[in-house]
């Protein structure tokens, strides 16, 4: 995509402004923008030594020229709503809400429901999470809630009058009991699914579901947003398509569609997001949904389909390796064409395989067995000490550089066995994603802190740091410590019943007051016990004290979160 762009702007087909491209995440829209950018220069520096302009045109990199436009695929919508969403009745300043919010949101909701729920048998967190999941679904195939809710009320109605049996009456056995219950409480999420969007209007808020179906709603029925995006970027780079999702394909195919320039990039092996409404078919429906003008114009003009290009020699892979990929994307290939409802199967589009190039050495393709994860981490990193020295590159001074390896996990369990095993054998690694980082003891003691300082029921927490490596709080000084949280607690306790004593017996307008009451869930917290220590000498009613060194170092942790606390927020 980065040689494409290039190549237009050299050649004087579309100046670098006029270039959009969109991909998933920020961090590859990050790449391809560094990448872009660096072969955008390395163009302006060749094309100033050629002064005559025999290769390039006068002028083709001004000092003032702008980047292209690089965005993510939720962006590139944001901005679509944010500057035409107002002829919708869409204010720009909508509020955007992350996923907790939308969390607390789809809680409520669930909470006040108020129809039929005798048929549910999930917890509310399931439910809470079905509602976002199915909020999200409607969003990216473009479908309303009521009309999933009486899809699923007429297949139930289907499914009750079927006899079980021809021509006979028979009680339902447990399996069909729990299959119209599964469809009723489908029904009932999409009914939560409609008094969330409504919740979500009520308080001029959207979330990321929302922010695709508008900008495909005003891609329908907006034509100045085509006009003036057409007019904008001439050239349009969409990557990873095969991870689009209806709405997606609606928004720019409306936008971008009927003869405009538009280039796809996609792997339908690669297709990850389908969970979340995307599909790899979205790729073979574009030489449909981006047809290419033919003929004239007036009249005699015609449209015909995209072409196609494959890429499909790798060059970076071993012949083996490639081998092996070939044999395993076939089975996922014959294992999509048997998806799908019984009769309504349909062939998969097929993809070349892949092909090494012409300079491709044989590689090796090694299949192991272990009994646990330990071994195989055991047998990655013997392997990786083995690689180190028998595959090294060249530095330009001629040293030897150890390759970078690299080691994929299905699991993030699987990458603390791994990391283990570095460790033992002094191998210099880094764990990409947070997955890794989280379980990392620095960073675990850095969060256990910050539960400590949001939440004083956090005993869990604290009893990570006290009991850790730096205070070294043993077992009997915890159970002392253990006592005086109790001994707090009940005090507390009876406080609150003594100051509801009094309140009884007031009279008039003081009668209305404010109760204080004690709070469950602060009941016997060791975070209490560690703000107020006992004296010197204390002993508790089960004979147990605090020694001096114990005493000290938990008044020394004290006070760092109470410094901490009183940092200007």
């Amino acid at each position: 995509m980065a040689d494409r762009v290039v190549w237009l702007v050299a050649n004087g087909w579309v100046t670098p402004e006029e270039v959009l491209g969109v991909t998933f995440t920020r961090k590859a829209a990050g790449e391809l923008a560094s990448r872009i950018r660096s072969k955008l220069l390395t163009l302006q520096r060749v094309a100033a030594m050629d002064t005559g302009h025999g290769l390039f045109p006068e002028g083709l990199l001004s000092s003032d020229a702008l980047e292209p436009k690089v965005s993510t695929y939720h962006s590139f919508a944001s901005g679509i709503v944010s500057d035409y969403g107002l002829r919708l009745g869409v204010e720009r300043d909508v509020v955007l809400l992350g996923g907790a919010q939308a969390w607390q949101l789809a809680s409520e909701v669930v909470e006040a429901y108020d129809g039929e729920y005798d048929h549910f048998r999930a917890a509310k967190s399931t439910l809470v999470k079905a509602v976002i999941q199915l909020a999200g679904e409607c969003a990216e195939h473009l479908q309303e809630p009521g009309d999933v809710e009486a899809w699923l009320m007429a297949r139930l109605s289907e499914f009750e009058s079927l006899p079980y049996l021809a021509d006979k009456q028979k009680n339902a056995p447990k399996a069909a009991l729990d299959l119209s219950g599964m469809l009723r409480t489908r029904a009932s999420v999409a009914d939560m699914v409609g008094r969330y969007a409504a919740a979500k209007r009520a308080r001029g808020a959207l979330d990321f579901g929302d922010l695709v179906a508008l900008a495909a709603k005003v891609a329908q029925e907006v034509p100045l947003a085509a006009q003036m995006e057409r007019q904008r970027y001439k050239v349009v780079l969409l990557d990873e398509f095969q991870d689009t999702s209806y709405a997606q394909l609606v928004l720019f195919s409306r936008l971008f569609g009927h003869g405009h320039a538009v280039t796809a990039v996609g792997d339908p092996n690669q297709s990850i997001y389908g969970f979340r409404g995307a599909s790899a078919g979205q790729l073979f429906h574009f030489v449909r949904e981006f047809p290419m003008r033919t003929g004239g114009s007036g009249e005699g003009v015609g449209w015909a389909p995209a072409p196609t290009s494959y890429l499909t020699t790798a060059w970076r892979n071993g012949r083996s390796i490639l081998a092996a990929a070939n044999v395993m994307s076939q089975s996922l290939s014959r294992a999509a064409a048997h998806h799908g409802p019984a009769g309504s199967r349909t062939t998969t589009a097929e993809v070349p395989p892949l092909q090494p190039s012409p300079h491709a050495v044989d590689g090796t393709v090694v299949l192991g067995r272990f009994a646990s994860d330990v071994e195989e981490a055991a047998a990655l990193a013997n392997d990786l000490l083995r690689y180190r020295v028998t595959d090294f590159e060249l530095k330009p001074d001629g040293a030897a550089e150890p390759p970078a390896l690299a080691v994929l996990c299905r699991r993030r369990a699987q990458m603390e066995p791994v990391r283990r095993q570095f460790e033992a054998r002094g191998i210099p690694y880094e764990i990409v994603g947070l997955g890794g980082l989280l379980d990392t003891p620095e960073i675990v003691d850095l969060v256990a802190t910050l539960r400590v300082l949001a939440d004083p029921g956090r005993s869990d927490a604290l009893m990570r740091l006290i009991a850790g490596a730096r205070w070294r709080i043993g077992p009997a000084d915890l159970m002392a410590l253990r006592d005086w949280s109790s001994q707090l607690a009940r005090t507390r306790g009876k406080a609150a019943y003594a100051v509801d004593a009094d309140v009884q017996d007031i009279d008039g307008d003081e009668a209305g007051a404010p109760v204080l009451e004690g709070d469950l869930t602060d009941a016997s917290s060791l975070v209490e016990a560690l703000d107020f220590l006992p004296r010197e000498g204390w002993t508790s009613s089960n004979g147990r004290t605090l020694s001096a060194g114990a005493r000290s170092r938990l008044a020394m942790l004290s006070s760092e979160p109470a410094a901490t606390a009183r940092l200007p927020r």
